[in-house]
């Protein structure tokens, strides 16, 4: 399951540095579906007996954070590892 979240992150942040959103209402619609995604897998865990815990809602949204203010700058986005 780290894996699919992992996996819904890299595809996020891709979207993210090639639209390179100019504001938040477009910023917000790239990060549509990951939500959806993140819901589902959420609902997958918890059917399993577990959850998306919140140490990763917060790297999550750290990483989320990071990538969103560079958007503006031009520069390369680094994140952490997970």
């Amino acid at each position: 399951m780290l894996d699919q979240g992992k996996a819904i992150w890299l595809r996020l942040r891709e979207r993210i540095e090639a639209g390179q959103p100019s504001d938040l209402t477009t910023l917000y619609g790239l990060t549509r579906a990951a939500t959806e995604e993140f819901n589902l897998l959420d609902r997958e865990l918890v059917a399993a007996g577990s959850g998306i815990e919140t140490v990763a809602h917060e790297w999550i949204w750290d990483e989320f954070r990071l990538v969103s203010s560079h958007r503006h700058t031009g520069s390369p986005t680094r994140t952490r590892r997970c």
